[in-house]
């Protein structure tokens, strides 16, 4: 009887919010796309994917409409710009976007499927020291009106989170990336990822807008979203979201009026950063759909032997950019 009620009530919140025949065929066209063979496997890791936006994803302004919409649009954005079969692997080992080779600590950064909290951003990019959690964004590919910009596309940053302070491995981190804080260098893959894939905007939630700050128990989530973006030189949309461009336009150190030595360190700053950046978008460009013909899934070519971060799987796409091979990453941690 409880789960009886649990529905009618459900049904009565979609029917206030649109019609019920139009949220009828909105899932229909939802549950075809995810269960579409470029997607196979997909519920099986989150099958709430196809309710959870009833009740909640990505913004709290977002309506049930626009929640449906940003989801159609990211799989349909994925389906048609990636080649088939790299989704399957962002299900199960991930891609690595980068890795410092220069220093020991094995630090990386991987992207893959959201799967405990794909209401986010249901793509997880995180940066690691080998398996500890260092920096992580969750994004998804939506269109631009429902945020408040007028490009047909955006790269749509849900959530972010960082390893306490108190740990004591951001110091490391930063020493290890030539000064280079680990939410800053996940900033810069996100931006290769979104030039990748011809997404010239950013657009990040506000803390009125994160979902999970505006739970009950908020006190828990105590990440500044507003402060975060504006770092960044993000503005204020009319939509009350952050946005900003991909990529970020850096501040020349020639004006800013520090000493030469505080220059170098900027520039080397700098450089690490565009270096992060072209890697993420050299590995996603490798994965490209072809632009006039259906894509075929690139020859694997044999693998090293090495493990990153504990997996070890047998083949890696191939990846013809230079400089850049994009080598499978740990099962990256649920936040």
């Amino acid at each position: 009887m409880a789960g009886i009620l649990k529905t009618l009530r459900r049904v009565a919140e979609v029917a206030f919010q649109e019609p019920i025949v139009r949220s009828i065929n909105g899932q229909h066209q939802l549950m075809k796309l995810l269960s579409s063979a470029c997607y196979s496997g997909l519920l099986d890791q989150s099958p709430a994917l196809t309710r959870q936006y009833l009740k909640s994803h990505l913004a709290r302004s977002l309506t049930l409409g626009q929640r449906r919409a940003a989801i159609v649009a990211h799989y349909r954005f994925v389906q048609a710009q990636l080649s088939p079969g790299f989704y399957d692997r962002l299900l199960t080992t991930g891609a690595m976007l980068w890795r410092n080779d220069e220093v020991a600590g094995n630090y990386h950064i991987g992207l893959r499927h959201n799967v405990a909290h794909f209401y986010e951003g249901d793509l997880l990019l995180a940066f690691f020291r080998q398996d500890v959690l260092l920096f992580q964004l969750s994004f998804s590919v939506v269109p631009g009106d429902i945020v408040g910009e007028a490009a047909p596309h955006v790269l749509f940053v849900g959530g972010a989170q960082g390893a306490a302070p108190e740990r004591g491995e951001l110091q490391p981190a930063v020493k290890a990336s030539h000064g280079v804080a680990p939410s800053h260098l996940a900033m810069a893959a996100l931006q290769g990822v979104a030039m990748a894939l011809g997404i010239a905007t950013i657009v990040g939630v506000g803390n009125d807008q994160q979902l999970l700050k505006s739970r009950d128990d908020k006190a828990d989530f105590t990440f500044d979203y507003d402060r975060f973006w504006a770092m960044f030189g993000a503005e204020a949309n009319a939509a009350g979201q952050w946005a900003m461009p991909a990529p970020l336009r850096e501040r020349d150190p020639a004006d800013s009026g520090a000493s030469a030595a505080h220059r170098r360190r900027s520039r080397r700053k700098g450089a690490f950063k565009a270096e992060v950046r072209d890697a993420a978008r050299a590995t996603m460009t490798c994965h490209a759909a072809a632009p006039s013909s259906p894509a075929s899934p690139a020859a694997p070519l044999p693998f090293a032997g090495e493990t990153v971060g504990g997996v070890r799987p047998d083949a890696i796409p191939a990846a013809p950019a230079p400089a850049v091979v994009a080598r499978p990453v740990r099962e990256l941690a649920a936040a």
